[in-house]
């Protein structure tokens, strides 16, 4: 049974994959349009030795733009369709995307579990909610955590693109793992 099934914010999806495409037409222009660009240098149609150096480097940076805003594009589409939950909160444990946005969700049990906090994190100008998990051992949780990273026994996962804030998964994990210690302590 699940207590708070947490997704990713639509918006930053669709944001992301309009920046692919947007990535995409700039490559476009680069390589052959120049509706934008400027084009290569020519003299009496001809490419110069210049223009010739600039063709090069049009067509290397549009092979890199079409590449990222392809692997965007492709992150949003897949992200929207699949719309796979972000965290489950249940009543085994948790279960984050720390493996990678398509893989399965890693499974973290309560019995691994000390405390769950959410924090905020300095990032520049803005601040970014931070849900922390603190671990009596790490189990099943990735060296290298995707949308995360460790802090000594700590899990700090960033949830910035989260729909629910990481104050009300942190209150439901902490419900979640006050009801498995009740339990236990029954047995």
């Amino acid at each position: 049974m699940s207590y708070l099934r947490v997704h990713r914010s639509v918006i930053t999806r669709f944001v992301v994959g309009l920046v692919g495409i947007v990535l995409i037409f700039t490559a476009l222009d680069l390589m052959w349009g120049h509706w934008l660009s400027t084009p290569p240098e020519r003299v009496d149609g001809a490419l110069t030795t210049r223009g010739r150096g600039q063709l090069g480097s049009d067509v290397v940076w549009g092979v890199v733009l079409t590449l990222t805003g392809g692997a965007a594009f492709g992150y949003a589409v897949v992200g929207l369709l699949r719309n796979a939950p972000a965290a489950v909160v249940g009543e085994g444990g948790i279960e984050l995307a720390l493996a990678g946005p398509t893989a399965p969700l890693v499974t973290i049990p309560w019995s691994d579990v000390v405390a769950v906090r959410c924090s905020l994190e300095a990032d520049g100008d803005h601040m970014v909610p931070i849900l922390e998990l603190v671990m009596a051992r790490r189990g099943a949780v990735p060296a290298e955590p995707w949308a995360a990273r460790w802090d000594g026994n700590v899990l700090q996962v960033d949830t910035s693109d989260w729909v629910e804030p990481a104050e009300e998964v942190a209150i439901h994990a902490s419900v979640a793992l006050d009801r498995y210690r009740r339990q236990a302590a029954e047995r």
